[in-house]
C-alpha cells in the first residue's frame, strides 16, 4: 500500500481513498474528511483511514522529495479524475 501527499493538507492512497486534514496537524488531527474511490466496508475504510494518518504522522510534507514516478503519477490521477469535480 502506498499514500502520498497531494498537497500539505491531502494524503491518497493507491486505491484512490484520500483524507483531508480540516483541523490541527497530521501529529494531532481532530478534523479529517475521507474519502473513497469505490465502495468500501467499514473496516477497510478503518484500516485506511488509520494507515493513512499514520502515514502522515511519520512522513512530513515536503514539496521539494518526489516519491517514486509510477506512484506519483497513479495518485495524481486517481485524486484528480474521482475527486477533483466532486
Amino acid at each position: 500500500m502506498t499514500w502520498l501527499y497531494a498537497d500539505e493538507r491531502t494524503i491518497v492512497h493507491t486505491s484512490g481513498f484520500s483524507i483531508t486534514l480540516l483541523q490541527g496537524t497530521w501529529r494531532d488531527p481532530y478534523g479529517i474528511n475521507p474519502r473513497e474511490s469505490s465502495p468500501l466496508s467499514d473496516s477497510e475504510m478503518v484500516k485506511l483511514i488509520r494507515d493513512g494518518l499514520s502515514f502522515a504522522k511519520i512522513n512530513d510534507y515536503d514539496v521539494s522529495v518526489d516519491p517514486e514516478p509510477e506512484s506519483a503519477e497513479q495518485c495524481d490521477l486517481l485524486y484528480r479524475t474521482r475527486f477533483a469535480a466532486a
